[in-house]
């Protein structure tokens, strides 16, 4: 009979350390990953944002390429590659957000003719590539837009990061992300 106990008390304790780890692991896998309205980034999210115009018959559009190609000292390409911002059209209303990989925000405005030009004062190595946008728009006819994602500054493409996964500014048309673009980077040594 004692032997049995110490059996039990053996098959006991396993399993509930099984359960525990499987818990955890559980825990970790499923509260790490971003959801679907949230960027990799922790505290910023897609949530807040509203769009309405599902419907409604409304032209008004925001387009936001997801790759710029920052100045580097002498001209790249054309003056539009260099700066971040975002293609409007019928938008009364408007508020561009930028955050690093640390939640920070990094440039703001309400300008629709302002754009990021890529300087950041926490990063002056320019290390870092991926960033984060939100942008809220009211349409002339007081509908809303709100879209955010990814934003990636490229002095060259990182390893992992795909190529025909970025837009660019020369690919935008009145349809979206249409046309091929003329950029053409180097893979990061």
């Amino acid at each position: 009979m004692i032997f049995f106990n110490k059996i039990y008390k053996v098959k006991t304790i396993s399993f509930v350390f099984s359960v525990l780890a499987l818990f955890v692991l559980f825990s970790f896998f499923c509260c790490s990953k971003a959801t679907k309205n949230q960027t990799p980034f922790a505290n910023i999210d897609c949530v807040n944002l509203i769009t309405d115009t599902a419907g409604t018959n409304d032209s008004a559009r925001v387009f936001m390429p997801n790759a710029f190609l920052p100045y580097t000292g002498g001209m790249y390409y054309y003056d539009f590659y260099r700066i971040a911002y975002p293609v409007c059209k019928d938008i009364i209303n408007f508020d561009f957000k930028i955050f690093d990989s640390k939640n920070r925000l990094i440039f703001a405005t309400t300008n629709q003719n302002a754009a990021w030009d890529g300087e950041t004062p926490y990063d002056t190595s320019r290390t870092s590539y991926q960033f984060y946008y939100q942008i809220q728009t009211i349409t002339k006819n007081n509908h809303k837009i709100g879209i955010c994602g990814d934003l990636y500054r490229l002095y060259c493409l990182p390893n992992g990061i795909d190529f025909k996964k970025l837009t660019f500014r020369d690919q935008i048309t009145d349809s979206g992300f249409t046309n091929p673009t003329k950029v053409v980077l180097d893979r990061c040594q």
